[in-house]
């Protein structure tokens, strides 16, 4: 089982901590390649880290369901700001265009719509599972649509991979180690999101990713 929320509710904030330093920095860098996008992608990891410490801290039922439905803001922003990132990076903008972001933001925008009215169809439930040793209310997400948004995700992540793949055998070693930085920055909390998912984690119903 993961720590009790004693210990996962600080790294949590060390998380938000971190996204935020780093989204700052990364806004500084603006116009760079890249930079934009990943101010989006560490905010959305911040948010999504956000929800879960007030999730967790919610005083009642209902305060968590809420707080859980919020997050999901944060999980849909990461794959299509991870994506773009990506493109322009690697020098792929050309494709960024208004029309294909706003075809990248159709599941993320309905997921977060289903997730707060998810009491009138159950396409993507959000429940009360649980509480843990130490009193905090655990939520349980689930329905076809979760199984869609998830598979959307990891979608994303693959897609942004394969452009940061292509420079891993730059010759200028700088774009070695950063791409290299960079697959090793993704994968790791993807890793840990479909692990998580498969309920291959002793995670006590709480979600590691951001951390």
């Amino acid at each position: 089982m993961l720590p009790p929320t004693t210990v996962v509710v600080p790294l949590l904030f060390g998380s938000v901590a971190i996204g935020s330093g780093a989204a700052i920095l990364a806004w500084r860098e603006r116009p760079n390649p890249g930079a934009t996008p990943l101010v989006w992608l560490l905010g959305g990891q911040s948010v999504w880290a956000t929800c879960i410490i007030f999730s967790l801290s919610a005083e009642s039922v209902s305060g968590t369901l809420t707080w859980t439905k919020l997050g999901w803001i944060g999980v849909m922003i990461v794959p299509v700001a991870w994506i773009l990132f990506a493109l322009e990076y690697t020098g792929r903008d050309q494709y960024i265009t208004r029309r294909n972001v706003a075809l990248l933001s159709v599941v993320p925008v309905l997921t977060v719509c289903l997730a707060v009215t998810e009491q009138y169809h159950g396409l993507l439930y959000v429940r009360a599972a649980g509480v843990t040793a130490d009193g905090a209310v655990v939520a349980e997400q689930g329905g076809v649509w979760y199984g869609v948004a998830a598979a959307y995700t990891y979608l994303l992540g693959v897609l942004g991979i394969v452009p940061i793949l292509g420079l891993v055998s730059s010759r200028a070693t700088a774009f070695r180690g950063q791409s290299a930085a960079l697959l090793v920055g993704i994968t790791t909390p993807w890793a840990t999101n479909v692990l998580y998912n498969a309920g291959a984690l002793p995670s006590a119903g709480i979600d590691p990713t951001p951390i």
